[in-house]
């Protein structure tokens, strides 16, 4: 009889040490679980702040680029000079147009030529009376 005490206070002390063990094993994966929740947490904070300084630096190139784009159309306009009267009125330099080399080449080519052969060319057609003719106003092509 002794020895059926002994052997159901084994197996009762079997038990318990096993029950034991798995309570401590659930304690240890729960204390894991909250590890890794806590390391989350920090993560999506860092993910966070990524974004957010990815969203600024987008921000600041685009509106780098607006301001050089702007920057740019300004300088292209014409200048405008405000007269004693505080009327704006655009500057000499923005009413000419501009020319390349190769155009007033061409033009004054034209002009001489023109000189040279006009007594010969005759008239494709007399213009009528009603009708005035064209005036187009070259400054360059003025007689000095």
């Amino acid at each position: 009889m002794i020895g059926l005490v002994i052997a159901l206070l084994t197996i009762l002390l079997v038990f318990g040490i096993s029950s034991a063990m798995g309570s401590y094993a659930s304690a240890q994966q729960a204390q894991v679980a909250i590890e890794v929740a806590h390391v989350a947490q920090i993560n999506a904070w860092g993910n966070l702040v990524i974004i957010l300084a990815m969203a600024f630096l987008l921000v600041a190139v685009i509106a780098l680029v607006i301001v050089v784009l702007y920057l740019r159309s300004r300088a292209n306009q014409p200048a405008v000079r405000t007269s004693q009267f505080g009327v704006r009125r655009p500057s000499a330099k923005a009413a000419m147009p501009e020319f390349s080399l190769n155009d007033l080449i061409q033009l004054e080519m034209l002009r001489t030529l023109r000189t040279l052969n006009a007594p010969q060319m005759p008239a494709l057609a007399s213009p009528q009376q009603d009708e005035e003719p064209e005036v187009v106003d070259l400054p360059w092509m003025a007689r000095r």
